[in-house]
């Protein structure tokens, strides 16, 4: 069922502490009620379009959509950005649900930039302290931008790349 690079990825995740979800062959909804019966506390959700729904449906009562990105939006494949933003804004008003957030972090910035600077000191924080540790998948040279791309839209490296603007 599965092709090397997702078995390879699939035991990165495990190595992680998740359950890999092979979004192509299963149905992530079904995987995730298997072993979150009751729901679970919060969704990160940077698909959007047809997604929202099934990453209601997974959420405790209380729980928390959390939409950012809209990847099937941006890519014409799926979804509107501004329907599905009222889609996000509707969901909060009815009664007895999960609630849900959409986040764009430019407007944050833009709204409440006190907010933005100590978030990014308490992250830089954390990560001088090793309490997150991110995975490096390769450090580039800002000239390689167009390969990095392509490494990561055609799942070919784990973890993040970065982009070095100079050699300091």
């Amino acid at each position: 069922m599965y092709g090397t690079a997702s078995k390879h990825k699939h035991e990165f995740i495990k190595n992680m502490g998740a359950i890999p979800i092979d979004y192509k062959h299963e149905n992530f909804t079904e995987v995730i009620n298997k072993h979150e019966p009751e729901g679970v506390d919060f969704v990160f959700d940077p698909i959007g379009g047809s997604y929202f729904k099934r990453s209601l449906s997974i959420l405790k009562k209380k729980g928390t959509l959390l939409a950012y990105g809209y990847q099937n939006a941006a890519s014409g494949i799926d979804g509107n950005v501004v329907l599905d933003y009222f889609k996000v804004k509707w969901w909060n008003i009815l009664p007895n649900r999960p609630s849900t957030v959409f986040y764009v972090i430019t407007a944050l910035r833009k709204q409440h930039p006190e907010w933005f600077k100590e978030d990014l000191a308490e992250l830089f924080k954390l990560l001088s302290a090793h309490k997150i540790k991110p995975v490096i998948g390769k450090i580039m040279p800002l000239e390689q931008a167009a390969e990095a791309h392509d490494l990561v839209e055609n799942y070919k490296i784990q973890g993040k790349v970065i982009l070095k603007i100079n050699d300091e």
